[in-house]
């Protein structure tokens, strides 16, 4: 599944069990750890920490054998 998710906190649109049988990879884990909803409601309820995010998006497309990221700021 691919899902956008929440950026609010206070919001959700997976529920736990699904983010936490997900192999999770996110924008970044600093807002997703601080701002999102999807993240931070399975977290309270104890079902995983931080940890569970495997790779920002960034990490998986910069891998070798594969086309460069694209720098969209220069």
């Amino acid at each position: 599944m691919n899902a956008v998710g929440s950026s609010i906190p206070t919001t959700r649109e997976l529920d736990t069990a699904t983010m936490r049988d997900a192999a999770l990879f996110v924008d970044r884990r600093e807002s997703t750890v601080n701002e999102a909803g999807d993240f931070l409601f399975p977290q309270r309820e104890g079902a995983f920490g931080p940890s569970h995010i495997r790779a920002e998006l960034g990490e998986v497309a910069d891998r070798g054998g594969g086309r460069p990221a694209v720098r969209w700021w220069s």
